[in-house]
C-alpha cells in the first residue's frame, strides 16, 4: 500500500512541474488527432475519415506490437504502419512494448525508446520520429526529466487546451472515447481553442461500431473531425509544432522542429 501510495503522489508531482514551458498561441486555434498504440482500425476508419476532410493524424506506435492483438483489438502490421506514413500521417513514439514509464528504469525506457525510434525510421525510409505519448499517460518526474530532452514534444492525458504555460514535456491531451463522449463538450473545447488561439490534442485508439473503452465509434469520430475541420486549423502533431516554430522569433525553438529527425538522433545520445 506504501508504495502504491508513494507511486501516485510521484506520478502527481511529476505532472505539475513543467519541464519545457511555452506559451502557446496559434492564430484561429489548432486541432491535432492522434491514435494511441495504432489499433488497425485506427488507419482503416479513423484515418480514412480524416482523409475524407482532407487532413491528417499522428499515430503513437509501439512496434513491438504490431500485429497482435490486445484490448483495443487488432493492431497494424508494420506494412500497415509503413501505409499510414505513405498516406501522409505521422507516425511517433510510444516505448517499443509499450512499456509503463512510471515503473520502469531509466536504462529500460531509453533502450524501449531507441529500439522503437529505429524501428519506425525502418517505415519511414530512415526519417526518426520527433514526437511521443507516454503509456497509459504515465510517467514520474525522472521519467519525464529523461524523456523529454528527446523529443520535439511528449504527450500526456491530462484533457485540455494547449495554451499558456503549456509544457512540450506533457502536452495535454482529451480523450474521444465512447463511453464518456459528449459532443457538446467537445464543440465547446474546439470554439474555446479558436477563440484563445490554443491547440486541442484528440487522442482515441480504435474506431470500430463496438469499440472498446477506449476508444470511439466511426460516427463519434467524424462528428469531432468535421466540426474541427470547419473552424480551426487541423494538423498532425508534427505540423502544429513546425507552425509555432515557423512563427517563433527563437533560433532555439526553430532548430529544435525544423529537422526533428537529425535533432532526435542526435538527442538520443544525451546523458545516457
Amino acid at each position: 500500500m506504501a508504495g502504491s501510495i508513494a507511486s501516485h503522489v510521484a506520478r502527481r508531482m511529476g505532472r505539475l512541474r513543467r519541464l519545457r514551458p511555452i506559451d502557446i498561441a496559434v492564430q484561429g486555434g489548432a486541432v491535432s488527432f492522434s491514435f494511441d498504440d495504432f489499433p488497425k482500425s485506427a488507419l482503416a476508419t479513423g484515418g480514412a475519415i480524416l482523409e475524407k476532410y482532407g487532413v491528417r493524424g499522428t499515430y503513437y506506435a509501439a512496434v513491438g506490437l504490431a500485429g497482435t492483438t490486445g484490448n483495443v483489438g487488432p493492431i497494424a502490421d508494420r506494412a500497415e504502419m509503413r501505409e499510414a506514413h505513405q498516406r501522409g500521417h505521422e507516425l511517433a513514439c510510444h516505448t517499443y512494448t509499450h512499456l509503463d514509464c512510471s515503473r520502469a528504469k531509466a536504462p529500460a525506457i531509453l533502450a524501449e525508446i531507441r529500439r522503437n525510434s529505429d524501428a519506425l525510421a525502418e517505415l519511414t525510409d530512415g526519417s526518426m520520429p520527433g514526437n511521443f505519448a507516454y503509456p497509459f499517460g504515465r510517467y514520474v518526474g525522472a521519467a519525464k526529466r529523461l524523456v523529454a530532452p528527446r523529443f520535439d514534444s511528449c504527450r500526456g492525458t491530462a484533457d485540455g487546451i494547449n495554451h499558456r504555460r503549456a509544457d512540450l514535456a506533457d502536452l495535454r491531451g482529451t480523450r474521444i472515447y465512447a463511453p464518456q463522449f459528449d459532443e457538446n463538450a467537445v464543440r465547446r473545447l474546439i470554439d474555446r481553442a479558436c477563440n484563445e488561439g490554443g491547440w486541442v490534442i484528440f487522442y482515441t485508439h480504435d474506431v470500430t461500431d463496438s469499440p472498446s473503452r477506449f476508444g470511439c465509434t466511426p460516427r463519434q469520430w467524424e462528428s469531432v473531425v468535421a466540426y474541427a475541420a470547419e473552424r480551426a486549423a487541423v494538423l498532425p502533431v508534427c505540423g502544429v509544432l513546425a507552425r509555432l516554430a515557423a512563427g517563433s522569433r527563437s533560433s532555439e525553438v526553430d532548430q529544435r522542429f525544423c529537422q526533428p529527425g537529425e535533432a532526435f538522433a542526435n538527442r538520443l545520445r544525451v546523458a545516457e
